[in-house]
């Protein structure tokens, strides 16, 4: 991950790794979610089909408390713009081991949204880049 103060920082270098491995990638996508005027999706994918949300926890703070709200919200806008699947990322070393445990192993998000660490993103769209 690169080393950054800000989730915008985490955005950039994500967009930027995806289209430069060939990925067709759109940013803060307007979508129809729990907030119908204020929601976006941060990477979208067009090419299979598949919204992203990531989610940045450099120190201990909200961001553990808001996932459950984003799963959802990231449900309803895969349902309203048919994408097939949505994807949030745990980006950043301030999570508490347990929550960040619980995200990726316990907690049952909606049948069309999963949550994954930041390597198995890597691992998953970019793998042959890193290995």
């Amino acid at each position: 991950m690169p080393v950054t103060t800000a989730g915008t920082e985490v955005e950039n270098f994500i967009e930027f790794e995806l289209e430069t491995n060939g990925y067709n990638v759109e940013t803060q996508v307007a979508a129809a979610g729990i907030n119908v005027d204020w929601s976006r999706i941060d990477i979208v994918l067009p090419d299979i089909n598949e919204a992203i949300s990531l989610k940045y926890q450099d120190v201990a703070g909200t961001a553990e408390e808001k996932i459950l709200y984003e799963a959802e919200s990231l449900s309803l806008m895969c349902f309203a713009h048919n994408y097939l699947q949505g994807t949030i990322v745990l980006c950043g070393g301030g999570w508490s081991p347990v929550k960040y445990l619980w995200f990726l192993t316990e907690y049952n998000p909606p049948s069309n949204v999963r949550i994954i660490s930041y390597d198995m993103f890597i691992k998953e769209y970019l793998g042959a880049v890193y290995a």
